[in-house]
């Protein structure tokens, strides 16, 4: 399904737009090699279930300071990216899909007793409807509903123990679009 691809660039942009701190004071990087922190990555792929076509990969990274600069720093970032379409059209010609992509963050942030966490959730979820040809192409555009939410929560914890949130706060969005491609 060619078409569908539009939903993947939607859940690509989730990973090309920085993650803003809660602090505000610039984005949150995932650490890579080089850049100070032990780090480990686990992933899995899990097949569509039966009469269904695709399957859904998951990615967890974690990375933990191991340098003066990183010290008392964790990131554990999870990706989870899906698609799954009927392997055999409708009667009318039509074939349906799903397809997933998130996205969640948590950093935690500890030096001496001090402790700040943050907690970012991003969500994409997809249900698509297309026409099929005799050569298994989609032949017409794709109707695509589209669900995403985006969440947002933390707090900065100084030394004496005293509990402050970012004058933003907590933020948390939802939307639901509907789109012909």
């Amino acid at each position: 399904m060619p078409r569908v691809s539009a939903f993947i660039a939607i859940a690509v942009c989730f990973l090309v737009l920085p993650l803003r701190s809660l602090a505000g004071d610039g984005p949150i990087r995932i650490p890579k090699p080089g850049d100070g922190y032990a780090i480990t990555k686990t992933e899995n792929s899990q097949a569509a279930p039966s009469g269904y076509e695709g399957r859904t990969d998951t990615a967890t990274i974690t990375a933990v300071g191991n340098t003066p600069a990183t010290m008392g720093k964790r990131i554990v970032a999870r990706f989870s990216l899906g698609n799954q379409i009927k392997t055999c059209p409708a009667a009318d010609g039509t074939a349906e899909g799903r397809g997933t992509f998130t996205m969640s963050l948590d950093s935690t942030e500890t030096q001496g007793s001090a402790t700040n966490t943050l907690h970012i959730d991003m969500r994409a979820e997809g249900k698509y409807k297309g026409e099929v040809g005799d050569d298994a192409w989609i032949k017409n555009p794709v109707n695509a509903e589209i669900d995403y939410t985006y969440s947002l929560s933390g707090n900065m914890r100084d030394a004496s123990g005293a509990l402050a949130t970012n004058s933003s706060g907590a933020r948390s969005s939802s939307a639901r679009e509907r789109r012909v491609e």
